[in-house]
Formats: structure tokens, sequence, C-alpha cells
């Protein structure tokens, strides 16, 4: 008999290592039997007529049997396989009779009674293009095998590599979900349970053709009940309404495969989430006669990452409603950071590979450069005393705005006693910082306030009765100007020391002399003056007032005291007080204190002149000064507070003595 081997030998473009490498990337050696690896042996032993079929991965020195029909055994070693000189094939190795093969002759398995003579085998040729197995089928006699049962042969094969794929792919998901879910509760870990493989053919007028037991267990109807049936009933209502099975099939036709990740309907109603694809069948001569459906059941998957996503939703709106920036998890061997998304966002680093691990220096690129040195001092001391972690530090965001953060953690030793990890959180304190600061500015401001208040009493008090005659007249006229300048203060207070309003400041040092709504005619437009500038203005109206009470328009029944002021939008500002209705005016024989507060002193403030005169008629004041083009008020520093060329007010009224 002559040998006819359906094979082509070709020039091995890859290395073992590199073939082994890529078989041991799918987790497949070693694992239990599974029925959609056995349906696919089944198939290939039927269809070839054999009564031995194998999907088969060759290792470096074994052949493991994933599925087999026949055989009896798990695996084999290299010595005696077939399989090892398929590998170089680049398609199907077909040998009629191995007695006539000397590659196999003298082989074993061929030479004992009852041994192989028939073998054919389609590669498992990965994606790129390594081969790691084969499907293949064996008998105990000569023979060959027709187009039908070797395109049925390649065509299952193709199938083990999706079986493969899809494994590894649920794999990698399952181990992806695994370490999401295992961070989000630090050392919690869960399984994903294992499900079998639906799968099923569909013929060209979309009705199930065939059913395996993995689509029974899966979707509730058993092959008898669904043969003959519309594959869209186990879509659902919408899918199915929205022509998703023809769609599926109209992309396994065009680009060879159609994706299926959707929920599913089951025999009893309820819904899964299915994972799959479907591809299309084709005949020996490569027509096309139908489609092969594989699908998943990854319900568990799909609710695992709902809930990840719901847990993730309700973590961040705790973060934000607290000061607590999120966690971090160091691995010291590997200088991984693994952080949630909130803390990686405050420290300018991308959430998605924060989450993967990101190494310590891209969590620092941000720090402000004033604070490095002292963090990598406390980390260092923390790394050598195995210690409690403590520091502040500020972190530049993205806007050029500054965040303070308070990191805590704490490292953790291994059995040997090395700093494996150092786990930790980080606190927002910026709020924190920002009150600091204030106290240490409102404290510096008050020492200031103080001090000036101070001064300006004892140049009052000097002043006052320097020029008074008794200590009753004194202590009248020194009550009587303590008293505005507290009204004064009150004004100041309300705006936080910075600044009165002109109208507040009038009106605050009159209410003591009112003693009618029509005695006062005020007008004026709202404008913002300084804290010296309403201190002295306030001091100024008391003066009048009071004289105005004793000697002027308010010590009759019908005298009238008008008050205007205006502002130029050059700053130049005008201040009049005309007294009418009151006893004739004569010029006083002598000027006192409060005159020369009045004219000489208040207006120093206004960088201005001041004139008080004394018409029959009438006591007049009139203040021509300059004010700043209104804008927003800059705030001074602690610094320029308490300069003394901002001391004008105390120091003017000594100066005046």
């Amino acid at each position: 008999m002559s040998v006819e081997t359906r094979s082509k030998p070709i020039a091995v473009s890859w290395t073992e290592a590199e073939r082994s490498a890529a078989l041991h990337g799918y987790g497949i050696l070693d694992t239990p039997r599974e029925q959609d690896f056995d349906d696919l042996a089944r198939i290939a032993s039927e269809v070839c007529g054999t009564p031995i079929a194998v999907v088969n991965l060759v290792d470096s020195t074994r052949q493991f049997f994933k599925a087999e029909v026949g055989l009896g055994v798990s695996e084999t070693p290299l010595e005696t396989s077939f399989c090892v000189h398929a590998l170089l094939s680049d398609d199907v190795t077909v040998v009629p009779d191995a007695r006539d093969d000397p590659r196999f002759a003298s082989n074993s398995l061929v030479t004992d009674e009852g041994g192989i003579r028939f073998y054919a085998g389609a590669l498992l040729r990965t994606a790129a293009g390594l081969p790691i197995g084969t499907m293949c089928v064996l008998d105990t006699v000569p023979r060959t095998l027709d187009q039908h049962q070797i395109r049925t042969l390649q065509l299952l094969a193709r199938q083990v590599m999706t079986q493969l794929e899809l494994r590894r792919t649920l794999r990698e998901r399952e181990e992806a979900l695994r370490q999401s879910e295992m961070y989000e509760t630090r050392h919690r870990q869960i399984v994903d349970s294992a499900t079998d493989f639906a799968i099923i053919t569909i013929d060209l007028g979309g009705r199930v053709s065939s059913w395996n037991i993995g689509a029974e267990n899966i979707l509730g109807w058993t092959e008898a009940e669904m043969c003959g049936q519309p594959a869209d009933v186990f879509f659902t209502k919408e899918d199915a309404a929205a022509l998703i099975p023809d769609k599926e099939m109209e992309a396994a036709r065009t680009v060879g495969r159609g994706a299926d990740e959707r929920w599913h309907v089951r025999k009893d109603g309820g819904i899964f989430w299915a994972s799959g694809e479907m591809m299309p069948l084709m005949d020996d001569d490569g027509a096309h006669v139908g489609y092969l459906k594989i699908l998943r059941d990854r319900t568990a998957s799909k609710m695992a990452e709902e809930r990840l996503a719901k847990s993730e939703e309700r973590l961040n709106l705790a973060l934000g409603a607290s000061s607590l920036i999120g966690i971090w998890d160091w691995d010291l061997l590997a200088d991984i950071v693994y952080a949630d998304a909130n803390f990686a966002r405050v420290y300018n680093v991308d959430p998605s590979l924060a989450s993967r691990g990101a190494p310590l220096a891209d969590y620092l690129k941000n720090f402000h450069p004033d604070d490095l040195d002292d963090f990598r001092a406390e980390l260092g001391r923390t790394l050598d005393a195995a210690d409690e972690f403590s520091c502040e530090y500020r972190i530049v965001q993205p806007d050029g705005s500054i965040r303070w953060l308070l990191a805590r953690g704490r490292v953790v030793l291994d059995d040997d006693g090395t700093p494996v990890r150092f786990p930790g959180a980080s606190i927002d304190i910026t709020d924190r910082k920002i009150a600091e600061q204030q106290r240490i500015v409102l404290t510096r401001e008050m020492s200031h306030r103080i001090k000036n208040i101070l001064a300006m009493v004892q140049a009052i008090a000097t002043q006052t009765f320097r020029m008074v005659s008794s200590v009753e007249e004194g202590r009248t006229a020194f009550t009587g100007r303590l008293t505005a300048l507290a009204r004064a203060q009150d004004i100041l207070t309300q705006k936080s020391w910075e600044t009165a309003d002109i109208r507040a400041v009038v009106e605050g040092a009159l209410e003591p002399h009112r003693s009618g709504e029509d005695r006062y005619r005020i007008e004026g437009p709202a404008y913002t003056l300084t804290a010296q500038q309403g201190l002295g203005l306030s001091l100024a109206m008391h003066e009048l007032a009071t004289n105005a009470a004793k000697y002027g328009a308010l010590s009759n029944d019908t005298g009238k005291v008008t008050i205007d002021w205006s502002v130029q939008p050059s700053g130049a500002f005008a201040f009049n007080w005309i007294e009418t209705g009151g006893p004739t005016v004569a010029v006083p024989e002598r000027r006192g204190f409060g005159s020369r507060l009045v004219e000489r002193i208040v207006a120093t403030y206004f960088d201005g002149a001041a004139q008080l005169a004394f018409p029959p008629e009438g006591v007049t004041f009139h203040l021509q000064g300059k004010l700043p083009v209104p804008t927003q008020p800059d705030v001074p520093s602690s610094n320029e507070r308490s300069s003394p060329g901002n001391q004008s007010g105390p120091s003017a009224l000594c100066e005046q003595g």
C-alpha cells in the first residue's frame, strides 16, 4: 500500500519556546474534561467514522488530551506521538497507513497488536500562526478521509480554537473583574463559577439544526424541542423585533463572525446575559450551508459588573460628601501604586492606569516643589522604621489651584520582616489650611486694629484735655468723641475692618443728635470709604452735630442741616455740611480741638483740604479731596496693614496737637 500523506511540510518560523508559551497562555493543560470539547471530539469521530478522536494539546514533553473518544487516557509522551509531526505541516496531516510511513513504522503504538494504522489531524493554530495541537482522528485499520470529513475536521479544529479563545477571554475578564472587586473590598475575592457552552447549528433559513447538551443546560430546551424551530425563540422580544438574529447571520456571512453580547431568554421565561458569536458553516465545496453559534452564560459576571459600577458610584458619592480623597495600596517590591478613580484624579493620574497600577513617580509629578523634600524625608523615615506614615503636602491641580492633602498609611512586612506593601488614605485638608491662614491673618489684623484704636484714643484724650477749661468739660467732650469712635468701629466691624459705607458713617454719627426726622437732609451716592476715612468722617460728623446741638441749627426747633456729597468719575470727592434756620452765628473767639479735627485733620484722610466757616445764617463745612476710582477693593496683606505708613489716623491726630 502506498503512503498518501495529505500535508505540506513548511519552513518553521517559530521556536519551541514560543509555541509552548502560546499553549500555556490558554491555561488549558491538566484541566478537567468539559462537555463542549467532548462534543467536538464526538462529532469528529462520527463524521470521520473512526473509533478514536482526540482534542490533543502538544506540550514540550507530553501531549494532553482535553477531550477523547475511544482512547481512555488523558496524556501520552511525545516519543510515540503522531501529532508532534503534524505540527510541522501547514494544514491537515493524513496518514492512511502508519506501517507504510517511515516516521511511524517502528512506533510501538503501530507495531503492537491492534495498533494504530490510520491518523488524520487538523492543526489547532493560534491567531499568530503558532500550532499548539490537533483535532485528530485515529483508527486501527488503514483508511482515508473524503473532503467533507477533512473540512469538518478543520471546522472542528477552528471550534476548538474558538473555545480556547473564548475560554481565555472569559478567564481574563473574570480575572479583571476579580481584581476590581478585590480592590474595592481590599481583600475580598470572588470566583466566577464556570458554565458550559451552548453549541448550536442553524440553517440558512434561521432554524435550529442541532443543539448540544450545553445548549440544553443553558437555555432549557432539549434538542428534540428546538430542532426546526426559529433561532430567534431564545432572543428577547425586543431583539427579535429589531432583527438581531438576522443581523448576526449577516455579519457571519460578510465578515466571518457575528458577535453576540446581550440578554437571551430561557425556556422558563427567565433571561440571562450571553457572551458568544456566530460563524458560517460551509460544505465540502465551500458553499455556505448554515451557521454555528456558540453561547456562554455570563449573567454572573454581568451582574457583578453592574454591582461594581453601582458600588463605585456610591463610593464616589460618599467620597465627594466627605473630606476623604481616596485610598491607595503601594506594592513596594514592584513600585506600583494601585488607587481608586477619585484618588487618581486629585493626583492628576489617569484613573484607568491607577486601577491597573502606576509607579509612584506618576503620583509625585504634581507635588508642590516646596513639599517634595519633606515628603521624601518622611517616606524614608517610615520605610526605615516600618512605622506609621503621616505627611501634609500640596498637589497642584490642572487649573493651577492648590489642594492640601494629609496622607496617612503604614508599612506591611512579610514573614522575614521585609516591607512589601504600603496601604493608606489621603484626606483633603484644604479648608482647614485656609481656616488656619485666615486665623493667623485675623489675629494680626486684630492686634493691628487694637493698637490703632488705643493710639487714636490716646491722641483724642491728649488733644481734648489740652483744650478744655475744666475736667467736667473734658470728660463730656472725651466721652462724646469715644462714642462716635465706637459707632464708627461698629460700622467697620460689619465690613471686616476694611471699609465703611459713607451713608452708614454719616447716619451712625448723627443718630444721638436726631430730635426729628425732618431736621437733617442727607443726599449723596453710595460709596465705600477706607477704614481711616470712615473713622475720620465719623469724628467730624460728631463734632459738627455736637456744635449744632449746642449753638447752631439744632439748638432751636426750626433749624435744619443739609449734608450732601458727590464723587466724580475721576475720583474727585466733595462733602458739604450746611446749617440753616438756627440762631445767628458769631465767629468763635478761639478754635478748640474739635474745630481743628474737623477742618485740618479729616482732610488728610482724603488727600485734600477742608474749610469750616461761620457765616451769620449758619455754620458750613466744605471738604474737597480725592478718592480711588471705584474698583473691586484689594485686601491688603497683614504686613501692609501693620506698616507705620498706614497708621495715619492716630499719627495724624498726634501731629495736629
